[in-house]
């Protein structure tokens, strides 16, 4: 199952109700948070969780955001095989809450 939110606020509510096996965050977001506060607030709720981060200046972001508890910085733009290779790097071939990373 996956879910998406526009703004960090509303997938922070979420993390908090219903831990997923991994959040993908862009860095930029609409709202008072961006993606790095977002990770670092997702990480304070759920210490175990997976954490990707997207963005088109991975170089000046990367440090802060790993910094926060992303575990890898994407620079887009991306392939979807590269996405496929970051999330199974991350939760394997089966997620912890079942299915297939695919």
């Amino acid at each position: 199952l996956t879910e998406g939110y526009s703004r960090g606020e509303a997938a922070l509510e979420a993390v908090a109700d219903e831990p997923p096996d991994l959040l993908l965050v862009n860095w930029r977001l609409p709202g008072l948070l961006d993606g790095i506060e977002v990770a670092r607030r997702a990480r304070r709720l759920q210490p175990d969780l997976r954490i990707i981060m997207i963005t088109g200046d991975a170089g000046a972001v990367a440090g802060r955001a790993l910094g926060a508890g992303v575990l890898q910085v994407l620079q887009k733009p991306f392939s979807s095989e590269t996405l496929v290779a970051a999330v199974r790097a991350l939760v394997g071939d089966s997620p912890p809450g079942g299915g297939t990373v695919k």
